[in-house]
């Protein structure tokens, strides 16, 4: 498996936001209890392989978290685009996660807060860090 450039990365983590704050924005007014349960779990995932020092499995669990955004929305055509570039951009982030584990550390207390402003609907503070978080990739 041949290693994704820098250029490419860029044009992907471009194509993710589009994605993730597009169903974000769309879906979080009717998220339901089951929809912020699975969220936290995936959370609570990163969190304990965190602790464990398994920072890859970290990684995709923050990666799934941020699935589960786009999968909340429904729409399928959308959910298959952004599942070929996650499997890109899962590709680049394993061949840089060694030289970026404190980023993951601090990218989970990003997810956490994302988490809150979710659970609280708060609509333009989650967008904010998604779209902050997002820029930080």
């Amino acid at each position: 498996m041949s290693p994704i450039s820098n250029e490419v990365f860029t044009e992907l983590t471009q194509i993710r936001a589009a994605i993730e704050l597009y169903c974000l924005e769309e879906k979080i007014d009717s998220y339901s209890d089951k929809d912020i349960s699975d969220l936290t779990a995936s959370m609570a995932r990163a969190g304990k392989y965190l602790e464990g020092g398994r920072d890859r499995l970290a990684q995709d669990s923050h990666l799934d978290f941020h699935y589960l955004i786009v999968e909340k929305c429904g729409n399928k055509l959308m959910i298959g685009l952004y599942e070929t570039n996650r499997t890109k951009l899962k590709r680049y982030l394993r061949v840089n996660i060694k030289r970026t584990a404190d980023r993951i550390k601090v990218r989970h207390q990003s997810h956490k807060q994302i988490l809150e402003a979710i659970r609280r609907k708060d609509k333009a503070e989650a967008l904010r860090l998604l779209r902050s978080t997002l820029r930080k990739t």
